[in-house]
């Protein structure tokens, strides 16, 4: 970053995929220039977990739940936090920040959330409608 001018930034959060350092820009366009064997290269898996970004995590199951975010992680057993937690460890790998975004959960907490969540999901049918109309955006 201090070739960018920009000293004073903490240069590890720029930082993606372990392989990756720029602006979000250069990064996505890294990204798309990538190539070689995924089973192979750790960093082509970290890859495609990057293309989902918390913001976009959480308004996709406020719509999908038919509320306002907020009012969905006010109340309780609705399951959208714990879905929103689900999807972001899959589709973003950002499980510690998840939990900082969400509100200031735990590491623990938020595993403890996307273990519950994948044994309500293999049960509950109006669950499963969801997170396939998730899957469809």
């Amino acid at each position: 970053m201090a070739a960018l001018g920009q000293w004073e930034t903490d240069w590890r959060d720029s930082i993606k995929a372990t392989i990756l350092l720029g602006q979000d820009k250069f990064i996505q366009k890294m990204l798309g220039i990538l190539k070689g064997d995924r089973r192979e290269q750790r960093g082509l898996r970290l890859k495609e977990r990057l293309s989902v970004e918390w913001g976009n995590i959480i308004q996709a199951i406020a719509e999908v739940w038919g509320q306002q975010w907020d009012a969905l992680t006010s109340s309780r057993g609705n399951g959208a936090l714990p879905a929103a937690f689900f999807l972001g460890q899959r589709y973003a790998g950002l499980l510690k920040e998840m939990g900082e975004l969400a509100g200031g959960f735990e590491y623990p907490a938020v595993n403890a959330a996307i273990t519950r969540f994948e044994r309500r999901l293999k049960n509950d049918r109006d669950l499963q409608k969801k997170f396939k109309k998730w899957l469809e955006n």
